[in-house]
């Protein structure tokens, strides 16, 4: 049996396990295969019955694929094939979990670990999949050499020579339930490509998106894309710019695309006086404030505060008055998220008010998210300009 597998290949039959077999699963007589394929960490969904969400199960771990062909030219049917199996996987103790339509499921516990088996067979081929069940593992390197310096890059791999452009721009795609868009981004735009070192298989995209995104969690990131494993597109903020990231994994390749943008924020130099804030009141009705807050979060910056004092004076001078705060955010992003967010911010504004000294019956606050855009969204000003809260006269 190949090195560092749990020790669970048990002899079945008359045909014992090869080197270039799967663990646990020998081929059935008459049957030759080709090199197994190993992945270290990877991802299979398979059918799995009850023991799944809607009958399918996503196992992750050290997986084997391996394709049996028929030496001879008359070959037993599915049924012959699929019973053969279940009767191997009986003599394992496994428990299977599946059997129809080609296809059988088997699950194995022992103190070594859990290993799952699926067998799929159709006229004259056989493919097994085995998984020794596993947590993915953190094994992304500290960045150094030509790494973005945020970053760091797969062990088995080796990076070209980073592309720079100091005035480079990016599409980056966004994902949305109402339809995804690519949003443009400029600025410094870097691009890594690594391709793996000789003799090395690549990591699998469940591997390298997790390792990745491991990364960009402890930098605080807002994941834009993730719904393929293939693809992570996320950004972060870094002393008042937005960093963005996508990193594309594919067959011999991981690409590493990296925009800094440029500081940009959309606030006046000094908080407006509360009697400015008032003649915009009676003016239009409402008035729009930019407030800064902690990235991707709703935590008010110190540099609210004078913002907020101009607000709790024009609520005190004028006793009467109340107020709807709301909420308002870019286009990047879900739909949903935006909304959450802005309304969480929305509510971040009401509370610091009230512990100023306002009565809460005199406020309230709504999260709008990106639906009432002040300016397009395909420009870093733009967007800037609509990351805001509005006062609402009421």
């Amino acid at each position: 049996m190949r090195k560092g597998w749990l020790g669970l290949g048990l002899l079945l039959s008359a045909t014992s396990l090869q080197a270039a077999d799967c663990p646990s699963l020998a081929p059935l007589p008459g049957w030759t295969a080709a090199a197994a394929e190993l992945k270290d960490f990877d991802q299979v969904e398979m059918r799995a019955g009850e023991a799944g969400v809607d009958g399918y199960a996503k196992v992750a771990g050290r997986v084997c694929r391996q394709t049996y062909r028929p030496v001879a030219a008359v070959t037993p049917d599915d049924a012959q094939v699929q019973a053969a199996y279940r009767t191997r996987l009986d003599q394992l103790g496994a428990e299977t979990l599946y059997a129809a339509d080609g296809q059988v499921t088997g699950r194995l516990n022992s103190a070594e670990g859990e290993r799952w088996m699926v067998v799929y067979n159709q006229p004259g081929e056989v493919s097994v999949v085995v998984v020794d069940r596993q947590l993915p593992r953190r094994i992304l390197t500290a960045a150094s050499g030509a790494d973005y310096r945020l970053l760091g890059h797969m062990p088995d791999y080796v990076a070209a020579a980073p592309q720079i452009d100091d005035n480079g721009k990016i599409d980056f795609h966004v994902e949305d339930s109402a339809g995804d868009i690519d949003v443009p981004v400029q600025g410094r735009a870097i691009h890594i490509q690594y391709t793996p070192k000789p003799g090395a298989a690549g990591n699998s995209d469940v591997d390298v998106a997790y390792n990745y995104r491991e990364r960009l969690r402890e930098l605080g990131a807002q994941f834009l894309s993730t719904k393929d494993d293939a693809r992570t597109v996320a950004r972060i903020e870094e002393q008042g710019r937005a960093i963005w990231f996508a990193v594309y994994n594919q067959p011999g390749e991981i690409s590493v695309f990296v925009l800094e943008e440029k500081p940009v924020q959309a606030k006046p130099e000094a908080p407006s006086p509360a009697a400015a804030l008032k003649d915009r009141l009676d003016q239009d009705g409402r008035v729009a404030l930019y407030i800064n807050f902690a990235f991707n979060k709703a935590t008010l910056l110190p540099d609210a505060k004078p913002v907020l004092a101009q607000v709790t004076a024009l609520l005190k001078a004028d006793a009467t008055l109340r107020l709807a705060v709301e909420g308002h955010t870019d286009a990047v992003g879900t739909r949903d998220y935006n909304r959450k967010l802005s309304a969480q911010r929305a509510a971040a504004v009401v509370q610091a008010l009230v512990l100023g000294g306002i009565a809460a019956d005199r406020l309230s606050s709504a999260g709008l998210g990106s639906a009432q855009p002040l300016a397009p969204n395909d420009s870093a000003d733009g967007r800037a300009r609509n990351r805001r809260v509005e006062l609402v006269r009421q």
